[in-house]
């Protein structure tokens, strides 16, 4: 019985609105609709991202060393780890002359091991720092337009609201009246787009945070993978001074 009259409250006041309010409160319910669909695909990317990694995860921690599953060619690179490891990988090998490279795929074998300065360390750190940063942004996509869909709907509604009470005080001059039967309807449809904008804005608030604590979460477990990462290398295969 409440969403029923709930509904016809809102009913009634867009139909007593202005253009200008009725269109404010379109453009709430478009907004609504961007922020929903952000919010339902990028739980379902972060859903996808978080049992890749969790696979990729235990297949490294499971490697005897930090090379193996790259010289396996299990390539996928569906999760930004994948994605951190195998580019970090491609430039360990281009670091090598073509001798040092085939002692080094040869490692399985047990051939002579190749070993890295400590500036090639340092350069090899840069490229997966450069590709962290660059899955960070990955994981971040879709957070600005939903933030600013968040942001944006209970502002639209204040300025809805500020511009109805505005005119329903102007009609009210024009009239030389001050009856409150003639100056409440006014005052009530422009009270409807800020309740329109806090409905957008409630659940959209909720969604964003629950979102970017997940992709929080992510960016910190990649840092710590591309230490890990980093760390494994220099100890496996640093062995030679500047």
């Amino acid at each position: 019985m409440m969403p029923l009259a709930f509904s016809s409250v809102l009913l009634e006041g867009f139909i007593q609105s202005d253009f200008f309010g009725q269109l404010i409160v379109i453009l709430q319910l478009i907004i609504s609709v961007f922020a929903w669909a952000i919010m339902i695909g990028k739980w379902r990317e972060l859903n996808k991202i978080q049992f890749d990694t969790l696979k990729f995860v235990r297949k490294f921690m499971e490697s005897p060393d930090a090379l193996q599953i790259y010289m396996q060619r299990m390539e996928n690179r569906k999760s930004p780890m994948e994605v951190i490891y195998h580019t970090t990988c491609e430039r360990l090998l281009k670091t090598f002359q073509p001798n040092a490279r085939r002692q080094l795929i040869g490692k399985i074998d047990n051939a002579p091991d190749a070993a890295l300065t400590r500036r090639e360390i340092e350069l090899l750190t840069s490229t997966a720092e450069h590709t962290l940063s660059e899955q960070v942004l990955r994981l971040e996509h879709g957070m600005t337009p939903l933030a600013t869909a968040v942001s944006s709907a209970p502002m639209l509604g204040l300025f809805g609201t500020v511009w109805g009470i505005m005119v329903a005080f102007q009609a009210m001059g024009a009239k030389g009246s001050a009856m409150l039967s003639e100056l409440a309807p006014g005052i009530s449809s422009a009270l409807l787009t800020t309740v329109v904008g806090l409905l957008v804005a409630i659940p959209a608030t909720i969604g964003y945070n629950l979102i970017h604590t997940r992709v929080k979460k992510l960016v910190v477990e990649c840092e710590g993978f591309t230490d890990e990462l980093m760390s494994r290398v220099a100890c496996e295969l640093q062995g030679l001074e500047d």
